[in-house]
């Protein structure tokens, strides 16, 4: 009996330590894709911003809704990508093998992107401050403008 119980703690614990794998490790892919789809949608806003302040009579109130619009999902990606590094982080703890080198190479990533997204955010920020804060005369974007894509 007392073996039985000793094997079913263990068979138990496996499971268990396997399943807080799987389930850290989904967390980790369902962060990264909702930080995906934040940034691709910050990309959309910050395009639309490019483009009203490369028209011939850029519009200050719209150009600013776009460059805020864009700050926002930026900063929803960053956040999303810090829930995900700490859901990967969970998995590298949790699981082994090939698992545990996918979710230490997953949470690189997270870190890698969240660091691209800051730069973003930061720029927008400046852009921000300059044409909508302080009211510039000078309504044309300055910094990053090129769109990019994330590992």
């Amino acid at each position: 009996m007392k073996i039985m119980m000793t094997l079913s703690l263990f068979l138990w614990s496996i499971c268990a330590h396997s399943s807080n794998c799987s389930l850290n490790f989904e967390a980790g892919m369902d962060s990264y894709e909702y930080a995906v789809d934040s940034f691709e949608k910050a990309q959309a806003h910050w395009q639309d911003a490019v483009n009203e302040s490369e028209s011939g009579n850029p519009n200050r109130d719209t150009l600013c809704q776009h460059i805020s619009l864009a700050k926002m999902d930026y900063q929803s990606s960053i956040d999303s990508f810090k829930v995900g590094f700490v859901a990967f982080d969970r998995a590298v703890s949790a699981c082994e093998g090939q698992n545990r080198q996918s979710s230490m190479n997953n949470r690189q990533v997270c870190q890698n992107n969240k660091k691209v997204v800051e730069s973003r955010l930061e720029n927008a920020e400046t852009n921000y401050e300059r044409i909508c804060r302080n009211k510039s005369e000078n309504l044309f974007l300055e910094g990053l403008v090129e769109l990019i894509q994330l590992r």
